[in-house]
């Protein structure tokens, strides 16, 4: 509460507490009004327009509406036209004129607070991706600005990590958009475990994801990649899923000189993550995608050449083989788990089943285009050839 006639505020506060609010701060300027908001935080500014000092009424709301987002009530008994002009111009919450009972003081401050709450809702709303529950791109962008700008006062550092899902466009074609939207809120979760509730986690857009970190604790730029990657391999164990949650990932450091707007910071995680995507696709071929990764993170030579196993081979395998043939093998992997816990299996059992499901198919990928329509083989070398494949995948095993 901001009103300079000590005897009006002090029988103003007690109407308020009355009326059952608590008033966190009685002053009498607009600067002591500002120090006084930044300690308590409350939920709304009541103001008379005409106080004494350095910032009139008015002009204490703009700041506190803009700094803030503190919702404001005016107290005034009078004023000329072009005090009211400036007070309308910055769109108060309500007016409580004086002399005022208690119950017109309390509609003023109800109705104030309905609203202000009504607008949060509403700019929550439109900043909010409906599907992740993290920032869109508006919010973003809004947020993302606002503390880069704060960063620049401080001398703050600042890290962005871009992040796009890779698989994406495989999985909502075979297994479905419900699957993929699973995917993508897995990919929020993945973030929100990594990063602190200070950073500003958005998903863009399509499966484009970013987050910003403010001050991230001195970590490089590595030790950040392999917490993600972390993150993202127990989400894919814990779930068990057929379609496990894959990112390629793009880290920069914020430098004001190198990147003096958001959009030049975006622009250059963009094309890292991008590298890392092409880096993914080169070392990942022939297997479905498991952990996250980033172009700086598990050089080529250092990974291991033992093949994958089947049931992450196969599908990708008749992914690269024939794309009608691996939605065929993903829809017969689907209903074997559907139908596993239908019958009584545990969940454990019914995964492993539609793992397996994979290998019924396993035959084509040693058909011929011309195979397929005429026999050139005997039945019995088909069989032969089969059997040494499945021995192959299987790790020798041939029965």
């Amino acid at each position: 509460m901001v009103e300079d006639e000590i005897i009006i505020a002090k029988d103003i506060e007690r109407t308020l507490v009355e009326l059952g609010y608590r008033v966190t701060g009685n002053v009498r300027t607009g600067l002591a009004a500002l120090r006084a908001i930044e300690e308590t935080r409350p939920d709304l500014m009541l103001s008379d327009i005409g106080i004494k000092g350095d910032l009139d009424g008015i002009e204490l709301a703009a700041i506190a509406r803009e700094r803030f987002a503190l919702p404001v009530v005016f107290l005034t008994s009078h004023a000329d036209e072009s005090t009211w002009a400036r007070a309308s111009a910055i769109d108060p919450y309500g007016y409580v004129l004086k002399p005022f009972s208690p119950r017109e003081l309390r509609a003023g401050l109800e109705q104030a607070l309905r609203r202000h709450a009504a607008d949060a809702r509403l700019k929550r709303q439109s900043n909010t991706d409906e599907l992740t529950g993290l920032n869109n791109r508006r919010g973003f962008l809004m947020l993302a600005e606002q503390q880069l700008k704060v960063a620049a006062r401080a001398n703050r550092q600042a890290m962005l990590v871009f992040a796009d899902l890779n698989g994406m466009k495989a999985v909502n074609d075979t297994l479905g958009h419900e699957a993929g939207d699973a995917l993508l809120r897995d990919a929020a979760k993945a973030l929100r475990l990594t990063f602190r509730e200070s950073d500003i986690l958005a998903r863009l857009g399509g499966d484009e994801f970013v987050a910003l970190a403010i001050e991230p604790d001195g970590e490089a730029q590595d030790i950040l990649e392999q917490r993600l990657q972390a993150t993202v391999r127990k989400l894919n164990d814990d779930s068990g899923r057929l379609d496990p949650l894959s990112m390629s990932v793009g880290v920069c450091a914020w430098n004001p000189k190198v990147h003096p707007t958001l959009q030049d910071l975006l622009a250059e995680a963009d094309a890292k993550m991008y590298e890392a995507k092409l880096q993914h696709r080169q070392l990942e071929s022939g297997s479905m995608p498991v952990a996250a990764r980033a172009a700086s993170v598990t050089p080529p030579q250092s990974r291991s050449t033992r093949p994958a196993p089947p049931a992450v081979a196969a599908p990708r395998a008749l992914e690269l083989r024939c794309a009608a043939l691996a939605a065929q093998a993903r829809c017969v992997a689907r209903y074997s788990r559907i139908l596993a816990r239908g019958c009584g299996y545990t969940e454990q059992d019914a995964v492993i089943l539609g793992r397996a499901a994979y290998l019924r198919d396993i035959g084509e990928l040693v058909i011929s285009e011309a195979d397929s329509y005429v026999d050139q083989s005997s039945s019995e070398q088909r069989l032969e050839h089969h059997t040494k494949l499945g021995a192959s995948l299987l790790g020798g095993d041939q029965r």
